[in-house]
């Protein structure tokens, strides 16, 4: 089962179960999964059809600088090496667009701090669900 991330108003979704760094895109929405700080680093198992980026040789972690346009997320090795950067480019909301992920974009933007609506609707639909 998927929770439906993209209806709640999610822009992506950050977990974190396997010890590896993968990316996927699942209906237009980047998910990222990145346990690789932990203990150990896991294989692989079965390819996902929507795995655009597979990481698993070294440790890391995610950056993520925000503002009220742009999310960058970056997964960086121990050696500050960055693996992947993803960018997600949001419109101002009378545009009514959906966001779309673009690698190395942000650069030329700055960052700051971005919104919470969409945690507080996953926060309130878990809370429910578990009633």
């Amino acid at each position: 089962m998927r929770w439906p991330f993209k209806a709640w108003g999610a822009d992506a979704v950050l977990s974190g179960f396997y010890h590896v760094y993968e990316r996927l895109l699942v209906d237009g929405l980047p998910y990222f999964v990145n346990g690789a700080g932990g203990l150990w680093i896991s294989s692989f198992g079965e390819i996902d059809a929507n795995s655009l980026v597979r990481y698993r040789e070294d440790f890391g972690a995610m950056l993520i600088d925000a503002s009220e346009t742009h999310i960058l997320f970056r997964f960086v090795d121990r050696s500050g090496r960055i693996i992947d950067e993803c960018v997600l480019v949001k419109p101002p909301a009378k545009e009514l667009l959906t966001p779309s992920c673009h690698a190395r974009a942000a650069r030329q933007a700055g960052m700051g701090v971005g919104r919470l609506g969409a945690l507080q609707k996953i926060t309130q639909s878990m809370q429910e669900s578990s009633l």
